[in-house]
């Protein structure tokens, strides 16, 4: 009996999906982390609230944007987070852009 449980539990380790570990490590900059949420959304069409959170944290600490990158961070806050409210989507962009405000000096063309 214990043999059997040991090889079904054995069989669901070897189904379960290989995830990736999300990016919020201090090590990892700013520019892999946005890549991957841009690979994400060109693959499967939406994005995790959490990644972008993830990115936001790692945006205080001090890693600043470039404008084409806070462009794509704000792309993200729309209709790429489908599981997410309106009000949730606003108040994450609305963090977003507060830090490229402290952090960041883009300009307009």
């Amino acid at each position: 009996i214990i043999y059997s449980s040991l090889v079904y539990s054995s069989r669901s380790f070897a189904t379960q999906p290989n995830v990736a570990p999300l990016a919020n490590d201090s090590t990892v900059p700013i520019n892999v982390s946005i890549r991957k949420l841009d690979d994400e959304a060109r693959r499967v069409g939406r994005v995790s609230a959490s990644e972008i959170k993830n990115v936001l944290s790692s945006l205080n600490r001090s890693n600043p944007a470039t404008s084409t990158q806070a462009l794509m961070l704000i792309r993200c806050c729309g209709n790429l987070l489908p599981e997410e409210i309106p009000e949730n989507r606003t108040q994450l962009v609305h963090n977003l852009w507060q830090s490229f405000e402290k952090l960041s000096k883009f300009q307009v063309e």
